[in-house]
C-alpha cells in the first residue's frame, strides 16, 4: 500500500542512497586497484533531494529495496565490461598464455653459436593443430620455425597465429631451437617495416636462435582472390619489401631470412640486391636444382613427424646452433653450381634505345637467382654482345643480360639473300654486326681468300667465312665471283662487261653476201 513519506523516512532514504553511492564508488576503486589501477572509477550522480521534491513522490519499501539492488548490479557490470576492454588487462592475459617464455634480448640469443653442421627441422602454424612437442623432440627434430603471424591478403590486417604462443611454449619447454616466420602481404616498404615491428614485439621475450623469416609465396599473378591486395604489386616492389623487412629485423639483432620457391627466387626477385640476407628455399624434389646460395631447404610439405597429426613441412638447415663455443664456425650456406654450360657471345658495339620494358639478369642463365631488376622502354643502352638467345649490354656502367633479341632499335638487319662463291681481291675488315664502328671489326683477311656472299643491304655486304657470318662495310668490288648469281646487280654487271653477248648475224643477209 502506498503512503506519503514522512520527513523521517525521507532522511532515511537520503542516507540509504548516499550509502549506495559510496559503496559503488568503493567497489569501482577496489576493482581498479585489483586490475592494476587502469579502470577508471565510474561515478553516478545522485540527485539532491529537497523536501518539496520528495513530497511529490510516493514510495513503498519494496520499491526502495529493488532500486538499491539494481544500482549495485549495474555498477558491477560496468566495471566488469571496462575490465574486458582494458588493454593492459588484455596484455596480461596474453602474457600468461606465453607459458614458459623467458625474457631475453637478441644480444643474449646470439650467445648460441652457429656451426656448419646440418640439422633437421620443421615449420608449423595453427594448421598443424595441437602438437605434442615432447614426441617431436624425441623424434630427432632439432629446430622449428614457428609462424608468429600474417597479414590478411584481403583486409591487410596484422594477425597473430592462433597457436603461436602454444607452439613457442611447447618447443622451448622441450629444448627445441626456435625461429619464427611471418606470412606477408605487404604492398610497399612501409607495410613491410610495419610487419617487422609487429614480429619484433611478438618475439621480444623469447630466446630466438634460428632466423626470423619473411615468408613471401603469393604474388601478383594470383587470381583466386577477388580482393587480393598484391594484384598490382610489381616484382621490383616485392624485392624492396623483402629487403625492408629483413633490414628492420637485422637492425634489432636477429638473423633475417627470406623464404620462397625456386621459381620465385629465380624469376621474380632481384636476388642480387639481397646481399647477405639468407635464403630459405622451397623446392619439393629429390635434390636441389636451384643454382643460388641457400641456407635452408624445405624439401617437402608431406612429411610425417611423431607428435603432429597429418602432414608437416620438413626442412634441412645447413647450419646448427650450439652453446659450445669450440664448435663456432663461419656459416656459408650451400652453393649448387652443377657446372653451368658456358654462354659465348659475339663481341660488338652498338649504342641504341630500348623499345619495351625487359627483365634484366646479372648473368646469362635462366636457372640462377640472378634477376637484377627491370629496364624501362626508352632507356639508352650499348649492346656489347650477341648470341642466338641472349643480348649483353651496358647500362649505367653496369653489364646486364636479356634473354631475347628484339627489345631494342636494331641496326639494319634486312638483307637481300644471295649465294655467290667468291674470292677476295683485296684485304678487308670483317665486322661482327652491320654497324659502322671500328669496335665491331672482329678480324681482317687478305686477298685471294675464299668467301661466300650471302646478302646485301644499303650499306653492308654479308659474307660467310670459315662457316662464320661477318659483315663487310663495302658494297664495291672487294671480291671476284666464282659462281654467277643473277640476283646480285654488281655481279651481273661485272659478268656482262667481261662476257658480252655475241652479235647476231641475219642469215639472209649472210647468204646474199
Amino acid at each position: 500500500m502506498k503512503k506519503l513519506l514522512s520527513k523521517k523516512i525521507i532522511y532515511s532514504l537520503i542516507i540509504a542512497i548516499m550509502a549506495v553511492a559510496s559503496f559503488c564508488g568503493g567497489l569501482s576503486f577496489a576493482v581498479s586497484q585489483e586490475e592494476t589501477n587502469v579502470v577508471e572509477e565510474i561515478v553516478y550522480e545522485t540527485p539532491e533531494l529537497i523536501e518539496e521534491d520528495v513530497n511529490d513522490y510516493i514510495y513503498d519499501e519494496e520499491y526502495l529495496n529493488s532500486f538499491v539492488t539494481k544500482k549495485v548490479e549495474e555498477k558491477k557490470e560496468e566495471v566488469k565490461t571496462a575490465s574486458k576492454e582494458d588493454p593492459n588487462i588484455i596484455k596480461k592475459k596474453l602474457d600468461a598464455e606465453k607459458g614458459n617464455a623467458k625474457a631475453t634480448t637478441a644480444a643474449q640469443s646470439v650467445k648460441k653459436y652457429e656451426t656448419n653442421e646440418t640439422s633437421l627441422g620443421i615449420d608449423v602454424s595453427y594448421a598443424n593443430g595441437k602438437i605434442d612437442w615432447a614426441k617431436v623432440k624425441a623424434s630427432g627434430i632439432k629446430f622449428a620455425i614457428i609462424r608468429c603471424g600474417f597479414r590478411g591478403h584481403g583486409t591487410g590486417s596484422l594477425n597473430v597465429d592462433a597457436r603461436f604462443y602454444d607452439n613457442m611454449k611447447g618447443a622451448i619447454a622441450n629444448d627445441i631451437q626456435v625461429g619464427v616466420y611471418f606470412f606477408t602481404a605487404a604492398i610497399n616498404e612501409a607495410e613491410a617495416q610495419e610487419e617487422a615491428r609487429f614480429v619484433l614485439n611478438l618475439i621480444k621475450d623469447y630466446d630466438i636462435s634460428y632466423p626470423v623469416v619473411y615468408d613471401t609465396e603469393m604474388f601478383n599473378t594470383t587470381e583466386n582472390y577477388a580482393g587480393y591486395r598484391l594484384k598490382n604489386t610489381s616484382d621490383a616492389q616485392l624485392t624492396l619489401n623483402a629487403i625492408a623487412f629483413s633490414n628492420a629485423i637485422k637492425s634489432s639483432g636477429y638473423t633475417p631470412m627470406i623464404y620462397s620457391s625456386k621459381k620465385a627466387l629465380t624469376d621474380r626477385f632481384d636476388t642480387a640486391k639481397f646481399g647477405d640476407i639468407r635464403i630459405w628455399l622451397a623446392q619439393y624434389y629429390d635434390y636441389v636444382t636451384y643454382q643460388g646460395k641457400y641456407y635452408m631447404w624445405q624439401y617437402t610439405s608431406d612429411g610425417s613427424v611423431p607428435g603432429i597429426s597429418g602432414r608437416v613441412d620438413m626442412n634441412v638447415s645447413y647450419f646448427s646452433v650450439t652453446t659450445d663455443a669450440s664448435k663456432q664456425s663461419s656459416v656459408t650456406g650451400v652453393l649448387n653450381n652443377n657446372n653451368l654450360e658456358k654462354v659465348d657471345f659475339i663481341d660488338c658495339y652498338f649504342p641504341t634505345k630500348v623499345t619495351k620494358t625487359v627483365a634484366l639478369r646479372s648473368t646469362p642463365y635462366n636457372n640462377l637467382p640472378n634477376k637484377a631488376g627491370t629496364l624501362n622502354s626508352g632507356s639508352n643502352i650499348t649492346v656489347t654482345g650477341i648470341n642466338k638467345d641472349w643480348i649483353r649490354f651496358d647500362y649505367n656502367e653496369d653489364t646486364f643480360y636479356v634473354n631475347e633479341t628484339n627489345f631494342y632499335n636494331n641496326f639494319d638487319n634486312s638483307f637481300s639473300e644471295l649465294s655467290i662463291k667468291s674470292k677476295t681481291n683485296k684485304g678487308i675488315d670483317l665486322y661482327s654486326i652491320p654497324y659502322d664502328s671500328g669496335k665491331n671489326v672482329r678480324l681482317s683477311i687478305d686477298k685471294d681468300i675464299d668467301i661466300e656472299i650471302t646478302g646485301k643491304n644499303s650499306s653492308f655486304t654479308r659474307i660467310k667465312y670459315n662457316n662464320e657470318v661477318y659483315y663487310v662495310n663495302d658494297l664495291s668490288e672487294f671480291y671476284t665471283a666464282i659462281t654467277e648469281e643473277k640476283n646480285d646487280p654488281v655481279v651481273s654487271e661485272k659478268l656482262e662487261e667481261n662476257n658480252p653477248e655475241p652479235e647476231i648475224v641475219n642469215e639472209e643477209e649472210k647468204v646474199s653476201e
